[in-house]
C-alpha cells in the first residue's frame, strides 16, 4: 500500500459498528469512540489528516454531513491517487485485500442508503411524516322558516298556523327593478313628447 499505510488485520468492535451503522444509515456511530475521534478530528483536521488516511477521509465526510451539506449516500471517499490505487488492489483480489485490510476492504464493499426522501427524513434516515388529509367544510342544516308551534298543555287545542313568508330569489328582486326602471323611463319621454306637442300647436304663427 502506498502512503505507508497499515492496519491491523483484525477488525475491531468500533470499525465494525461502523460499518454496520455506514451500510445501514449512511453516517458514522455517536458513541464514545466515534465522539472522541470527532473532537480530535475538529479541533486541527490538517494534523489530524497527516496521519490517519481512512479515518480523515470519513470523518471528513461526517464532519460535512453533521453541517448539513452532504448527504448519507455520498461517497465515501474522494478520487484521490491513494484511494484509487487501493480500490484497484482490492478488485485485483478481494479476499487477499480484506485479509489484510479488513476495515479499509469493507469500506470498498459497503451499499449505502439512498438518498432520504423530503418528507421528514434527515441525513441517515429517520421518520416521515404522515400524508395531510384535507377534510370537506361541514354543511349547514336547512333553516326551517316555519317552527313548529309550541306546543300546549294535554288539553289537545287547535293551534293557528303560521304564514309562510315568501322571499324572493336574488335573481327576482333584480328582474323587477329593471322592469320598474323600464316603466319611469316610458313615463318620462311620454310626457317629454306631449310637452313638445303641446308647444307646437301653441304657438304664434309669424307672418
Amino acid at each position: 500500500m502506498p502512503y505507508s499505510y497499515h492496519e491491523s488485520t483484525h477488525l475491531s468492535r468500533e470499525n465494525a459498528l461502523a460499518l454496520q451503522s455506514l451500510s445501514t444509515t449512511g453516517v458514522l456511530p455517536r458513541d464514545h469512540y466515534w465522539n472522541t475521534l470527532r473532537t480530535r478530528h475538529d479541533a486541527n483536521p490538517t494534523r489530524f489528516d497527516q496521519g490517519n488516511v481512512v479515518l480523515a477521509a470519513i470523518l471528513d465526510r461526517d464532519q460535512l454531513q453533521r453541517q448539513g451539506t452532504l448527504a448519507a449516500n455520498a461517497p465515501l471517499f474522494s478520487n484521490t491517487g491513494f484511494f484509487s490505487y487501493a480500490g484497484a488492489k482490492h478488485t485485483l483480489n478481494i479476499t487477499r485485500f480484506d485479509h489484510w485490510h479488513p476495515f479499509l476492504g469493507r469500506l470498498f464493499e459497503i451499499v449505502l442508503p439512498p438518498t432520504p426522501t423530503p418528507a421528514g427524513q434527515g441525513l441517515g434516515g429517520g421518520t416521515t411524516l404522515p400524508p395531510v388529509i384535507t377534510l370537506p367544510p361541514p354543511t349547514k342544516p336547512p333553516v326551517n322558516l316555519n317552527p313548529p308551534p309550541a306546543g300546549g298543555g294535554g288539553g289537545g287545542g287547535t293551534t293557528t298556523p303560521i304564514p309562510t313568508v315568501t322571499v324572493p330569489e336574488p335573481a327576482s328582486a333584480i328582474l323587477m327593478g329593471l322592469a320598474l326602471a323600464a316603466v319611469l323611463v316610458a313615463v318620462v319621454f311620454t310626457r317629454k313628447v306631449k310637452l313638445r306637442t303641446a308647444q307646437a300647436t301653441t304657438a304664434p304663427v309669424i307672418a
